[in-house]
């Protein structure tokens, strides 16, 4: 029977609580959509909606297009 380097357990622990805090981690953030404060969606001089931004781009008349070289 072999015997383990005591280093590599502990290596082997340290890796798997690290990995374990992270799952911990991960799942404590976020959280639902309306405990946000009344936070709001929109953005300036767009809108909120799909059909509003349609409309509003309609009026304005005017496309602005950013093409990157190699990209288009």
């Amino acid at each position: 029977m072999k015997v383990r380097k005591p280093g590599v357990v502990r290596w082997a622990v340290l890796g798997l609580l690290i990995a374990a805090l992270c799952v911990v981690a991960a799942g404590c953030g976020g959280g639902d959509d309306e405990s946000s404060g009344g936070v709001s969606t929109e953005v300036e001089g767009l809108g909120t909606s799909l059909d509003e931004i349609k409309e509003l781009a309609k009026q304005e008349g005017e496309v602005n297009v950013v093409q990157w070289a190699g990209y288009a």
